[in-house]
């Protein structure tokens, strides 16, 4: 008997001190709506430890408090920037289903305990009960209730971004009405707010490309310029390898307004501030353009000379045979014969080195720019034309090019000069032809590429038309030439 006590005695020991023992905490999330963005590695009472899943497969260890997400935030907004927007509005939602939860929950707890204590016999509890609504009772919230308002600006931004809409439809009574109908407690923002936005999503988005581009080493870029509504663009595009997957990137560095006399040296400036504006003025080793004159003599005038890249160290311990160093002779001589010859201004100016941060020091003085490339499909389409051009000295390709030709001319000038005729069209056709434009390369083709398809859907139609113009009718030889002109035009594009 008294061993067993004694042995109890000890058993109650060992417990105790196993209960006074601390124990190792669990490294538990407060934040479980963020593992998206964060895995939680440790966590030391109110300290914790976060890895960065986007960061992966690099390892960046993050510390937080239980109290506040400000070094987590920071991380995002620094070195995710396009997630940053998106970060804070699965804060936003996991505080407010939070708060619902804990309303929720402190409801049913306060409804419970007041059930424990009423009973037939108790006397009446002087605190009214609340009736729950029927999104309570299903345990759900309200449609579009858990939905944040900064949720509801971005796919604003979105929409108006996407589809490039005028930022004052943003203030129209319709679009707000659109808003209020979709959830009442949500509002659309102003004209100046979305603007805001659009340029700080912008800038957010060039910064981002900036860092990618400062991994790569080489890029190519490419550069056209362009007439629309009267006004002149130029658009330039960036092209590299990733790294580490060794698939093609691409991306957009800009689409900017053109002003004045589009000179060969205002377009030599403009490409060279965009380079440094992304801090590629030296990885560039190719820029592609079309066959322009202006194009073509900026790169004349300040384009360097075509380098070969720098490939793998050559081995020197190799012994090299005698026959093998003869065919080294020969063949460094066949290459010689046939090398081309490039010369650089920079043998005869002084070409003054611009600092990356700082643009404007680019304007308006000597600039360097990369070694171009004319673009393929333009080049062959030139071809093309050409061999188009000489082959108007024959006979059998001059008449029937020539008629088909002009009456296509005729219709597209019928359309071009006259409100009525364009009417007649739209209203027999069903919407307007495609007419050639002076600035595009291959709106010719396009252009008949547009009649040959209405004239294999609806030839009568068209017909009709002609002959309320006044335009000679085409015949079975003219949609022919047509067609194999489209063909054959369709190769060099």
């Amino acid at each position: 008997m008294a061993s067993q006590n004694l042995q109890s005695v000890d058993t109650i020991k060992v417990e105790t001190v196993s209960a006074t023992e601390p124990q190792q905490e669990q490294a538990h999330n407060p934040w479980p709506h963020l593992d998206e963005y964060f895995l939680i590695k440790s966590r030391e009472g109110d300290k914790l430890i976060f890895n960065c899943n986007m960061c992966l497969p690099k390892t960046v260890p993050i510390k937080a408090h239980t109290t506040s997400l400000n070094n987590l935030k920071q991380h995002i907004k620094r070195t995710h920037p396009t997630k940053f927007m998106q970060f804070e509005m699965k804060i936003k939602i996991g505080s407010f289903r939070g708060k619902i939860k804990k309303r929720f929950s402190s409801d049913s707890n306060s409804s419970k305990c007041s059930s424990e204590l009423s009973s037939p016999y108790s006397p009446p509890s002087g605190k009214k009960v609340r009736q729950q609504i029927i999104a309570e009772s299903f345990d759900i919230t309200a449609t579009g209730s858990d939905i944040p308002q900064a949720a509801v600006d971005q796919k604003i931004v979105n929409l108006f971004v996407a589809n490039m809409l005028p930022l004052h439809i943003v203030e129209s009574d319709t679009f707000k009405r659109l808003i209020k109908t979709l959830n009442p407690s949500k509002s659309s923002m102003s004209r100046r707010t979305l603007g805001r936005q659009i340029i700080n999503l912008h800038t957010d988005l060039k910064q981002y490309l900036i860092r990618v581009l400062g991994d790569v080493q080489w890029v190519a870029t490419t550069a056209d310029c362009w007439f629309a509504h009267k006004k002149g663009y130029l658009g330039m595009t960036v092209h590299w390898l990733d790294p580490i997957t060794r698939q093609r990137q691409q991306a957009v560095l800009a689409c900017i307004r053109l002003t004045g006399h589009h000179s060969y040296d205002v377009l030599a400036q403009a490409m060279v501030k965009v380079h440094y504006e992304f801090h590629i003025e030296k990885k560039v080793t190719r820029t592609t353009i079309g066959n322009g004159c202006n194009f073509v003599k900026a790169f004349v005038q300040f384009g360097e000379e075509a380098n070969t890249l720098p490939g793998p160290p050559v081995a020197q311990d190799v012994d090299i045979g005698p026959d093998d160093a003869a065919k080294a002779t020969l063949l460094a001589e066949s290459v010689d014969e046939h090398e081309l010859e490039y010369t650089s201004l920079e043998d005869f100016v002084v070409m003054p080195v611009a600092e990356p941060d700082d643009v404007d020091t680019v304007v308006g003085n000597p600039i360097n720019l990369p070694v171009h490339m004319k673009c393929a499909a333009h080049t062959f389409n030139l071809v093309a034309s050409k061999d188009t051009d000489a082959a108007l000295q024959s006979a059998e390709f001059k008449g029937p090019y020539r008629v088909a030709m002009a009456k296509a001319r005729a219709l597209w000038n019928q359309q071009e000069s006259s409100i009525m005729a364009a009417d007649s069209i739209y209203a027999e056709v069903g919407r307007m032809l495609v007419v050639p434009n002076m600035t595009r390369w291959n709106s010719t083709y396009d252009s008949v590429v547009d009649l040959n398809t209405i004239l294999e859907t609806k030839r009568p139609v068209l017909h009709r038309v002609m002959t309320q113009l006044k335009v000679n009718n085409f015949d079975n030889q003219d949609v022919d030439f047509m067609n194999e002109y489209a063909k054959v035009i369709n190769l060099s594009i």
